[in-house]
């Protein structure tokens, strides 16, 4: 009656890789538009933002949905992921809206220092975060019932 872990894992993966999928078409259309409407520019940043959705998540999303281990990332971990990939999209796109404008701003390498941070977080909630939950398996003695300090 209740989907079991690893369905609940298939979906959930399968529903942020579709999220992952949208966000790419929707910068690769606006990369498209711009591209057209840009009178002879080109912004490279623009063109190319919608790998950062498409390769960033989508790819990492259907391997999760086709791991076979039982559990997803730490929820932690996937939000810091998903924030990541955010911001270097954001950042891309709006480098790429600039060049295409004709001017540059310091300011916008922020967003790829916030996107590194983010999934280097992500990484490391990842990594720690999953080992921490986890329960240690009893020992021998303590398992039949007997006191662990008894000879």
């Amino acid at each position: 009656m209740y989907p079991s872990n690893s369905e609940r894992k298939d979906r959930s993966a399968l529903k942020a890789a579709w999220r992952y999928l949208l966000a790419a078409i929707v910068c690769a259309a606006f990369g498209a538009v711009c591209g057209r409407l840009g009178r002879g520019f080109q912004s490279y940043c623009m063109t190319y933002a919608f790998l950062l959705p498409l390769a960033g998540g989508t790819l990492p999303a259907l391997f999760l949905a086709t791991w076979r281990e039982e559990r997803l990332p730490h929820p932690t971990a996937c939000a810091l992921w998903g924030a990541g990939i955010a911001a270097l999209t954001v950042g891309a796109v709006f480098r790429g809206a600039l060049t295409l404008y004709g001017t540059m701003s310091p300011l916008t390498g922020v967003y790829w220092i916030a996107g590194g941070a983010l999934l280097v977080g992500a990484l490391m909630t990842g990594l720690f975060a999953g080992r921490t939950r986890t329960r240690l398996p009893a020992l021998p003695e303590e398992a039949e019932g007997e006191p662990a300090d008894s000879p």
